[in-house]
Protein backbone atom coordinates (compact mmCIF):
# COMPACT_ATOMS: atom_id res chain seq x y z
CA UNK A 1 0.00 0.00 0.00
CA UNK A 2 2.32 2.26 0.92
CA UNK A 3 5.55 1.86 -1.83
CA UNK A 4 3.53 4.61 -4.07
CA UNK A 5 4.57 7.15 -2.00
CA UNK A 6 7.82 7.67 -3.68
CA UNK A 7 6.50 7.68 -6.83
CA UNK A 8 2.46 8.62 -6.80
CA UNK A 9 1.39 12.33 -5.16
CA UNK A 10 -1.77 12.51 -7.29
CA UNK A 11 -4.92 12.56 -4.99
CA UNK A 12 -3.71 13.87 -1.58
CA UNK A 13 -6.86 16.44 -1.63
CA UNK A 14 -9.66 13.85 -2.46
CA UNK A 15 -7.85 11.38 0.30
CA UNK A 16 -7.96 13.87 2.92
CA UNK A 17 -11.08 14.68 2.21
CA UNK A 18 -12.78 10.80 2.15
CA UNK A 19 -10.57 9.27 5.45
CA UNK A 20 -9.62 12.55 7.29
CA UNK A 21 -6.13 12.74 8.79
CA UNK A 22 -6.57 10.60 12.12
CA UNK A 23 -8.81 7.88 11.85
CA UNK A 24 -7.55 4.42 11.93
CA UNK A 25 -9.82 1.77 14.31
CA UNK A 26 -8.18 1.40 17.57
CA UNK A 27 -7.83 -2.22 17.26
CA UNK A 28 -5.65 -1.68 13.97
CA UNK A 29 -3.82 1.22 15.65
CA UNK A 30 -0.58 -1.01 16.15
CA UNK A 31 -0.44 -2.49 13.06
CA UNK A 32 -1.03 0.80 10.57
CA UNK A 33 1.67 2.70 13.11
CA UNK A 34 3.89 -0.07 12.08
CA UNK A 35 3.27 -0.26 8.41
CA UNK A 36 3.29 3.51 7.84
CA UNK A 37 6.73 3.67 9.70
CA UNK A 38 8.28 1.02 7.88
CA UNK A 39 7.21 3.06 4.66
CA UNK A 40 8.04 6.40 5.72
CA UNK A 41 11.50 4.74 6.85
CA UNK A 42 12.05 3.78 3.17
CA UNK A 43 10.93 6.57 1.62
CA UNK A 44 13.32 9.30 0.66
CA UNK A 45 13.30 12.53 2.25
CA UNK A 46 12.29 14.90 0.04
CA UNK A 47 9.68 12.77 -1.23
CA UNK A 48 8.53 12.62 2.62
CA UNK A 49 8.87 16.18 2.86
CA UNK A 50 6.67 16.54 0.01
CA UNK A 51 4.27 14.23 1.33
CA UNK A 52 3.78 16.45 4.31
CA UNK A 53 3.51 19.50 2.78
CA UNK A 54 0.65 18.12 0.32
CA UNK A 55 -1.08 16.62 3.39
CA UNK A 56 -0.93 19.93 5.10
CA UNK A 57 -1.98 21.59 2.34
CA UNK A 58 -5.06 19.55 1.02
CA UNK A 59 -7.57 21.13 3.75
CA UNK A 60 -7.84 24.61 2.50
CA UNK A 61 -7.22 23.69 -0.77
CA UNK A 62 -10.21 23.15 -4.09
CA UNK A 63 -9.27 20.07 -5.86
CA UNK A 64 -8.00 21.75 -8.64
CA UNK A 65 -5.97 23.86 -6.51
CA UNK A 66 -4.20 20.61 -5.07
CA UNK A 67 -3.78 19.12 -8.21
CA UNK A 68 -1.93 21.64 -9.23
CA UNK A 69 0.05 21.93 -6.06
CA UNK A 70 0.91 17.85 -6.09
CA UNK A 71 2.12 18.31 -10.38
CA UNK A 72 4.43 20.81 -9.25
CA UNK A 73 5.84 19.00 -6.85
CA UNK A 74 5.86 15.99 -8.48
CA UNK A 75 7.54 17.36 -11.33
CA UNK A 76 10.00 19.26 -8.88
CA UNK A 77 11.11 15.74 -7.52
CA UNK A 78 11.47 14.68 -10.65
CA UNK A 79 13.64 17.49 -11.68
CA UNK A 80 15.79 16.72 -8.53
CA UNK A 81 16.12 13.01 -9.63
CA UNK A 82 17.23 13.68 -12.99
CA UNK A 83 19.71 16.04 -12.22
CA UNK A 84 21.36 14.81 -8.96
Amino acid sequence: MWETLNTDLTGTKPLVDIVGLPRVPAAGLDAAVADLTAALLATDAATARAVKELLGLAPRHTLEEQSAAERRIQAELQRERLNG
